[in-house]
């Protein structure tokens, strides 16, 4: 609803095997010229896309580093990690948001079973393979509040506090261009929303009168 990553391709379908194939091809050319770290800029590689990249690179017997962004999966299982760890994967970034069922089903961003005893799960799993984590967070979301906002950064502290290589940060919301929740702002509780300049990346709103009170203590809080 709120994310315009996909906005800025032509074609926002994941790659398929002979693109994955092409693009080591410029890595391993990449490679032959000195390079040995990379970043997968992709917005979510799904868990098939990097078993088939892990299994390539071993198969070229390809060494470099690599990281990429990911949403979290039912799938990320902990010899799909190992297998990643090995293929030289070292962080993925996920896109968590929030920790809290009602607010990532206002996003639409809902994945039966990922609770936070999932999520810990995952990220036991990434450390034992060698992998950092760093994960994204939006507070201030229409209709957020502050416990559910305070719930998620504390669950991350937890985790983290026993892991290595976790971080985390906390963004606020913002209403970018191009994305759902402008289109139909009325639908996800926003008055009205305001262009700034002629080549805006994102809009000025107004929350409605039903949530803000409660979001706005958010912003606050933040």
């Amino acid at each position: 609803t709120y994310c315009t990553q996909n906005a800025k391709y032509d074609d926002p379908r994941a790659p398929s095997k002979p693109e994955i194939l092409r693009t080591l091809d410029r890595v391993e050319a990449c490679i032959a010229a000195g390079y040995r770290y990379f970043y997968f800029a992709d917005e979510a590689l799904s868990p098939s896309t990097l078993r088939l990249l892990a299994e390539q690179i071993d198969a070229r017997r390809l060494k470099f580093r690599w990281a990429c962004r990911c949403k979290l999966e039912k799938a990320h299982t902990p010899e799909l990690f190992e297998r990643l760890g090995k293929s030289g994967c070292y962080e993925i970034l996920y896109g968590l948001e929030t920790t809290s069922s009602r607010i990532l089903k206002l996003m639409d961003k809902y994945v039966e079973g990922i609770d936070e005893p999932e999520i810990g799960g995952v990220f036991r799993a990434m450390e034992a393979a060698g992998i950092g984590i760093h994960v994204n967070l939006i507070g201030d979301y229409p209709d957020d509040t502050v416990e559910e906002t305070r719930k998620s950064v504390d669950f991350l502290i937890r985790e983290f506090s026993q892991r290595r290589g976790g971080t985390f940060v906390l963004n606020k919301f913002t209403a970018l261009v191009e994305t759902p929740i402008v289109q139909q702002p009325e639908k996800f509780g926003l008055a009205r929303i305001r262009e700034s300049g002629d080549i805006a990346q994102s809009y000025e709103f107004e929350l409605g009168s039903d949530i803000r009170v409660a979001t706005s203590e958010v912003f606050d809080e933040i």
